[in-house]
Order: structure tokens, then sequence, then C-alpha cells
């Protein structure tokens, strides 16, 4: 098994996520103009862009949900794996001598990475799933499971062959899924590979502002669908455990639950209560909507809670049994309301 170092910038630097397109030029900033849909991507897109790593279609596009081919994501690997192979035989009646991936099917066939569909077809021009590529990714970066499975809601959809390989690339940070599902039969993405590869070399990627758009920023209050997408996401998450410095599905403390919730619907926030409170614009409890972040001093002198507003006179926030859906009043008695702040979308 072929262990990848982190060290493989350059050999990766040949290899694209499609091919057949011409090598982008490095630059210090790309325009790809189709990532508004994406800004949970942008980041890692716009740092392996930056790298000579990712190449784009006419027009400055990235098509971030595209889905990537078997033939495609193999390929990607292979070109970063050094390690001198002793070639087999490839047994698929769909993969011949001429075609672009032959080489990187042979060579991680050869090393037991991959297998095809059945014991003579590859389907190289299929969309790979994500299962599929956790197999991959987990066997040529050789990491492993040791812990628990992964809390996905959907785990039992997960084929019996990669639920090892997926909790392991669970427990390493390096795929998550969101809203406590993996999606194990979905399609992966341009904008997932970009993710998955960012955090393998990279680790978690950083925050990244998305390119400006022609729509001016609006409030929450005046996009309906904004309220419904972030109750939908919060009730997802119910019952996450808490974990301190969480930030992921696998458990969250307040302000690393309300980062989360805000990124999946596009909004990027700081790290920590305090600087949360830093953003946004203050509005009264009078004048509270569903979405607006309530900042507590929970006797520390201190900002030190965070929650977020549900309507009804209720918050989603973390406790020391996990996500979960209170009433403000006990709140209200015991603790100081330091300010709300309502978040503007970008």
């Amino acid at each position: 098994m072929a262990i990848l170092h982190k060290t493989l910038l350059s050999s990766l630097l040949a290899t694209s996520l499609l091919s057949g397109v011409a090598l982008a030029d490095q630059k210090e900033e790309s325009h790809y103009r189709d990532l508004h849909d994406t800004p949970w991507a942008t980041s890692s897109i716009q740092k392996l862009y930056n790298e000579g790593m990712l190449r784009d279609f006419k027009d400055a596009v990235f098509l971030p949900a595209k889905a990537i081919t078997r033939a495609e994501f193999v390929s990607l690997l292979s070109n970063a794996i050094k390690e001198e192979v002793e070639l087999k035989a490839v047994p698929f009646h769909d993969v011949n001598p001429n075609d672009w991936f032959y080489e990187s099917i042979k060579k991680l066939y050869s090393m037991g990475m991959i297998k095809g569909v059945d014991e003579n077809a590859f389907h190289p021009e299929k969309a790979i799933s994500r299962e599929e590529a956790a197999v991959i990714a987990a066997h040529a970066f050789g990491y492993s499971h040791k812990g628990n499975p992964p809390l996905y809601k959907d785990y039992k959809q997960i084929s019996p062959w990669a639920r090892s390989s997926v909790a392991a690339l669970f427990e390493h940070d390096i795929m998550l899924g969101s809203n406590q599902h993996f999606r194990p039969k979905d399609s992966l993405t341009r904008a997932e590979t970009a993710v998955l590869l960012h955090r393998i070399l990279h680790g978690s990627p950083p925050t990244y502002a998305p390119p400006p758009q022609k729509t001016p920023s609006k409030e929450i209050k005046k996009v309906p669908s904004f309220k419904k997408k972030l109750v939908k996401n919060v009730n997802m998450l119910l019952e996450t455990p808490y974990r301190w410095g969480g930030a992921t599905i696998k458990g969250f403390d307040c302000s690393g639950f309300t980062q989360y919730v805000f990124k999946e619907l596009g909004v990027e926030l700081p790290r920590t209560t305090r600087e949360q409170f830093k953003v946004g614009k203050i509005v009264s409890m009078k004048k509270m909507k569903v979405g607006d972040l309530i900042f507590f001093d929970t006797g520390k002198g201190y900002i030190s809670h965070v929650g977020i507003y549900m309507g009804d006179k209720k918050m989603a926030h973390v406790g020391s049994k996990g996500v979960k859906i209170d009433k403000l009043d006990w709140y209200y008695k015991n603790y100081r309301v330091v300010g709300i702040k309502r978040i503007e979308r970008k």
C-alpha cells in the first residue's frame, strides 16, 4: 500500500481534475464566476488553483457542481504516487491502452487500490460515488479507522465495504459530510474533490470570502428561504454531542455550532463568541428575527455563550448535552444578555 506524503505538491502540479484541458497559468488571484453556490468550497478551490493544481474551463468557470468521473479521480491520485510499481495486466474490457487514463488505472489496480464495478469492467466515464472516493483516498493516503463509527444518520446506507474508509476519513477530518449525512451514493463533485484534496495536503481550509456578486448583500429578513434553510439545518444537527473546541459534526461548542450552521448557508463567521459578536448589526429583543445570534455572559464577566434565535422565544445552542432548542426564559433569568446581532448574507 502506498502512503502519500503532504510534500507531493510538485507532482500534483501536473495533474488535473479533468483531462484534455490546458493548464491555466498560476496566478495570485483567479476569478471563477460560478462559485456562488458553493461558498463552503471556495477557499479550497482558490488555494489549489493558486498552486496550479486545478484548472478551469473557458470563460473563467470551474463547474464546481459537476461530477468527477472514476477515471479522473484515479488519475488525480495516480499522478501523485512516485512509488515504483510492478504493473499487472488490466482485466477491464473498457480500459484500453489508447485511453488517456489507461496508465493511471493500471498503476492503481496493480497496487491493489482500485477494483472494477465487476471483474471485467471499470466504467471509467461513470461518476465516482462519495463512498468509492473515500475508499480509494483512504487506501492511497494510508488513513485507518480506530474509533467509533461516525454519527451519520445515513450510516446504514454506506456499503459495508466502504464503512471503515468512510470512518477513517471522518476521524481525520477529511470527508465530514453535511447535516449529519454522508450521502454515500451521491456523485463526488469537483468542489468536493477540491475540499478533500485541500484537507489532505493542508488541513481544514481557511475562511475565504467568495468573489463579489452582482446582487447586493441582503439581510436575513429579506430572504425567506434563508430562514427555512437555517431551521432545517439546525434540526438536522439536534443531539450532536458537545465537544470543547468542536466545530464539526463530531461535536460542537457553542460558537463552533453557530459558525457551522451559518457556513452551511454560505455565511462565514469568526470562530469564537467574542469575535462573532463583532460582526453583524445590533438589534433589540423586541425586534429579534429567526437567525439572529444571542450573546450571553454566563457569569464570567465576558461573552461566554451564543445561541441562534429560532422564534417563539426559543434558541438553538449547544449545552452540556449537545445541540438542543430551549426556551429562552431560563437563560434570561440566569444569564446576562450582552447583545443580539443580525448577520447579513454575503
